[in-house]
Order: C-alpha cells, then structure tokens, then sequence
C-alpha cells in the first residue's frame, strides 16, 4: 500500500509537468548559490535564524526548504528519468509516527510562513485533503446507514458507474507497481482501510498542531538480517 502510494505520487510529479510540492528528503539537489541566498534571507524574509540555509524548529526541513526556494523565486522539479529510493516503514505503529509527524510538520511550516502566494496553493491542498478524505468515508459509510436504518439499499447505475470509473482511475494510476499493485487494488477494501489510516493520520496532524503539543523525530534501530 506504501508503494502503490508512492507510485501514484510520482506519476502526479510527471503530470505537473515535473513540478513537485516537495523537495524530497530522499535525494535533492541544490546550487550552492541557492543555498547562501536562503542562508542569508532567515530572520527577515524567510522564517528561522539568519546563516542557517532551513529552520531548524521545522519537523520536516525538506518541505520548509522547498517553500523557502518558491518563496525567493525558484522553481523546484523532479527530472522524469531520476528515480529514487527509500525504506518503507516496516509496522503500522512506525508508519503512524512518521506520517503524523509529516502532517504535523507541513502545518507547522505553513504557519511560519504565513499566508503568501506560495502558500496559498498549500492550504488549498490540505482543504483538497478534506473533501477527498470525505468522500472515502462517506462513500462506504452512506449505504451502511441506510441498512441500519432499515431502508432498502438501490444500486442507482449514476453512483454504480461512478465507482466503476473510481476503480479503473485507481487501477491505471497504479499500473507501474506491477502486478501485485494492481491486485492490491482491485481487491478494494485493503486500499480503502489505507485511506482510513490516512484520514486518521491527518486529523491527528492537526490536532496535536492546535494543540501545540510537543512533537519529535522517530528514528527506527537497524537490525542486521
């Protein structure tokens, strides 16, 4: 489920025309000129302390150097032929810790940078998020309602075809996984208990950002095989 993800996220890169909304941490190149500039921008223009070319405060210093760059007009892409690797998070607990702190960090960044027109785009994904995540649970959620309530459940071909169309986009977007991707995603409920999680995630994100509660790095202990 990580790697289909990841999968669909790479091919959104490529149908932004290369554009990404993050420098990922994985691997990313800058000019060392860029570097000096952000350096020299901290504590006037951009957020943090001056010399430092990210805000140390940030829990996730990729996406706060990302719209540092934006921020002093640069445009950050990701090359159609580079590709790169990472661990997957091998437990559902580790997974949790690094996602949360994710959600957690990106609301963080964008409060620091304040609302701008680099911004902006940002806070309308994080409401893209909303109604994307309302959807998946209401689409389940509907039909199980009206069981409980006793009405009878009418298959409309509108909301049939609809899903059916969902289920192909899924399917296409996910096609450079290989096969076992594609079965992951035909078999629906796997998928959809992810998305679940997602949602689980991003409200948690924003929770402990209201909250102000005291967040950190999860670092996993390597094991020799």
């Amino acid at each position: 489920m990580q790697r289909n993800e990841y999968v669909r996220y790479a091919r959104d890169v490529l149908r932004r025309g290369k554009g990404v909304w993050v420098l990922t941490g994985t691997s990313t190149l800058f000019r060392v000129s860029v570097l000096r500039e952000i350096a020299a921008a901290r504590g006037a223009v951009l957020p943090g302390r001056a010399g430092e070319f990210y805000d140390r405060r940030a829990l996730t210093e990729d996406m706060e150097i990302t719209l540092a760059s934006l921020r002093l007009g640069y445009r950050c892409v990701s090359p159609a032929r580079c590709a790169t690797t990472t661990e997957l998070m091998p437990t559902w607990r580790d997974l949790w810790r690094q996602r949360v702190r994710w959600q957690r960090g990106a609301i963080d960044n964008l409060r620091s940078h304040g609302v701008n027109r680099v911004t902006l785009p940002y806070l309308g994904q994080q409401l893209w998020a909303v109604l994307g995540f309302l959807v998946i649970v209401g689409y389940p959620l509907l039909p199980g309602l009206s069981l409980a309530a006793g009405m009878p459940l009418v298959l409309h071909p509108f909301w049939l075809a609809m899903g059916a169309l969902c289920l192909v986009d899924r399917v296409v977007t996910v096609r450079k996984a290989g096969w076992r991707g594609i079965v992951l995603t035909l078999l629906f409920l796997p998928e959809m208990y992810y998305d679940f999680f997602r949602l689980a995630v991003y409200l948690a994100g924003w929770r402990d950002a209201v909250l102000r509660r005291t967040a950190g790095w999860h670092h996993l202990t390597a094991v020799r095989g």
